[in-house]
């Protein structure tokens, strides 16, 4: 199937006209504005809920796995807003959004040791810290006592396994999805049904029991009156359902259950609480136990995220000059995003072209083009959290679980690989070239306004 080239610029042209008075226009910048306030209450409601949900679920598996806590993604998705100087204005830079380390405010994140005696009382955190795995040095560390993690392993703990989650939202299509990673990166089963476990018991009880700094009013329920332990129902990897009691939320993250924790990979704990709980004076002068530092720092992941939002309009907006604005054949980022929108239909044609010798069903159709923007953009993701696992996945591997992926997906095999061949020799540059591609404008702003000085 050849390309219609001068069909294809028309339509950019005109979709590349659409997307500018929808996100870079004068217009756009105060319809967003109003729109983020509109909806903020909304979208902090949802924070209160999914952003705890990811850092409780994960913080236990940080010490399970010896990963300091800083180096897991969602723990450490955190940008600050400030206001441009004059001269990064008139280049377009309408607000400066700069991710920073939270490690800065919580030196603790950065080491597990550190991490384990700044939230557990002594006398549990000297026996964890002791007894926590380790990982493996060949030819020195007990093969019992310690793990040995591949880059896609430790990759695909500490920042894929959350992202499913959310992309999934019902976790048997996550299982499914879990299986064929954790195959693909050998990944023990064994070790993924105690992380998806753990994950998904987390993560229900927020709803189905009231836990203090993390449940949500109105949302969560009160365990039934006289219990001397909640209970939570979920379903495992293999589809089982089960209940399990716990009367603390470290229960939930680092205790050992009979017949669904891997041994090595939980903690005998005991019935009562093991956080810290400092205390803290109140100003009348009286003193009460304040939440362990880990709640702490979700408790500031939520406010920042509130805090911010409303700064969203402008960052869609951004590094757009005022004339830019006004008009989208100026416009540096319109440009931009039609270079962009250009490699992905040169992709998604080449696609088309083979599939449609096999294939008149336009769903059908339409997966083929998926899949092939999948393989020139999940190993290639600039900002997105999540995404890791794939670039640290061989070629092979990464084909191999591409392949899986889709056939189960309904598409034939023979297809996929027709396109996998014919692109396999320019997937790599047309990666290297989407990445520079995406920070070329941000970079040239900055570097003009640097120059004004």
């Amino acid at each position: 199937m050849s390309l219609d080239f001068d069909k294809l610029i028309k339509s950019l042209r005109q979709q590349k006209a659409k997307y500018h008075s929808k996100v870079l226009s004068e217009d756009a910048i105060e319809v967003n504005l109003f729109r983020a306030i509109d909806i903020e209450a909304h979208a902090v409601e949802w924070a209160w809920q999914m952003i705890p949900q990811y850092n409780y679920a994960t913080f236990g598996l940080a010490i399970i796995f010896d990963i300091p806590p800083i180096e897991l993604e969602p723990m450490n998705v955190e940008f600050k807003v400030e206001l441009p100087s004059w001269n990064e204005l008139l280049q377009g830079i309408l607000i400066k959004t700069e991710r920073f380390d939270l490690s800065e405010e919580y030196p603790w994140l950065k080491e597990t040791p550190s991490t384990i005696f700044e939230n557990y009382k002594p006398e549990y955190a000297y026996l964890m810290a002791q007894k926590k795995a380790v990982k493996g040095v060949y030819d020195q560390t007990p093969y019992d006592i310690s793990y040995y993690d591949p880059t896609a392993v430790r990759d695909f703990l500490r920042s894929t396994f959350q992202k499913l989650y959310l992309e999934r939202k019902t976790f048997d299509m996550l299982a499914k999805d879990i299986k064929d990673i954790a195959d693909k990166v050998q990944l023990n089963l064994d070790v993924a049904r105690t992380v998806f476990s753990r994950i998904a018991s987390t993560v229900n009880a927020q709803r189905q029991s009231f836990i203090l700094g993390y449940s949500v009013l109105g949302l969560s329920f009160l365990s039934r009156r006289g219990s001397e332990e909640a209970k939570v129902l979920f379903t495992d990897l293999d589809g089982k359902d089960r209940e399990i009691g716990f009367k603390h939320i470290d229960h939930l993250q680092l205790g050992f259950y009979l017949g669904l924790t891997t041994l090595g990979y939980g903690y005998l704990v005991p019935r009562e609480v093991i956080h810290k709980m400092p205390k803290k004076m109140l100003p009348t002068g009286f003193s009460v136990f304040g939440a362990p530092s880990f709640v702490d720092v979700v408790l500031r992941k939520v406010l920042r995220f509130r805090d911010t939002f409303a700064y969203n309009a402008f960052s869609f907006a951004n590094y757009n000059k005022w004339e830019e604005q006004r008009s989208y054949h100026l416009s540096e980022r319109a440009d931009q995003w039609f270079r962009l929108q250009l490699l992905r239909y040169h992709l998604e044609n080449i696609a088309l072209g083979i599939a449609r010798r096999y294939e008149d069903n336009p769903v059908k159709l339409r997966m083929y083009k998926s899949a092939v923007l999948q393989l020139l953009g999940y190993p290639a993701k600039r900002h997105k959290w999540g995404y890791k696992v794939y670039s640290s996945m061989s070629d092979e591997e990464f084909k191999s679980w591409w392949l899986e992926h889709w056939k189960k997906q309904g598409l034939n095999e023979a297809v996929l690989l027709e396109i996998y061949e014919r692109i396999k020799e320019w997937i790599k540059t047309w990666r290297i070239r989407k990445l520079e591609e995406g920070i070329r404008v941000r970079e040239r702003r900055y570097q003009l306004a640097q120059a004004l000085k």
